[in-house]
């Protein structure tokens, strides 16, 4: 059996890029699961982009897919593990812990990977953490490669753009 060379690491953000969950009740909701926040047990409602299992399958076999999100490890873990049960899809999971917290933002700070920042795509919807690539020094030339990648990845797979109702 041949097996496939990656060489680069997609870093997905889950909150509001993959999924989109609520502590409110809400209806078509593909999932739903109990949380622990402040020492009282809280139900999370969750949507899942559509076709979000096809494209994460499909995309974890062609790059190393990692989760970096800014959401609590308790939370987090739960959602990640209903996504990839077999822990399969998702070779590495970092969250809120790892972030670095700036003027009340937790961004994300790509060297905690341990990867080539050369070879690392990130998909997220925050803007933030475009400005924290930019003020690690990162060249803007390549930052804009990384998003047309990233801008590629995600038409030629065919990933459906969603946004939950209000």
């Amino acid at each position: 059996m041949v097996e496939l060379l990656i060489l680069y690491s997609v870093v997905f953000d889950s909150a509001e890029t993959l999924v989109h969950s609520t502590l409110e009740p809400c209806e078509d909701v593909d999932f739903t699961f109990p949380v622990n926040f402040n020492s009282e047990e809280h139900i999370v409602y969750v949507r899942c982009r559509p076709h979000l299992k096809d494209f994460l399958e499909r995309v974890s076999g062609l790059f190393e897919i990692i989760i970096f999100t800014a959401s609590q490890s308790i939370y987090a873990e739960q959602l990640l593990n209903v996504l990839d049960p077999k822990r399969k899809i998702f070779r590495h999971r970092v969250y809120r812990e790892s972030c670095v917290y700036v003027e009340g933002n937790y961004l994300k700070d790509l060297t905690v990977l341990g990867r080539d920042l050369a070879h690392v795509i990130i998909i997220d919807n925050s803007p933030q953490v475009w400005l924290y690539v930019l003020l690690s020094k990162r060249s803007i030339l390549h930052l804009w490669l990384l998003l047309y990648c990233a801008i590629l990845l995600a038409l030629k797979l065919h990933m459906v753009i969603w946004k939950p109702s209000e």
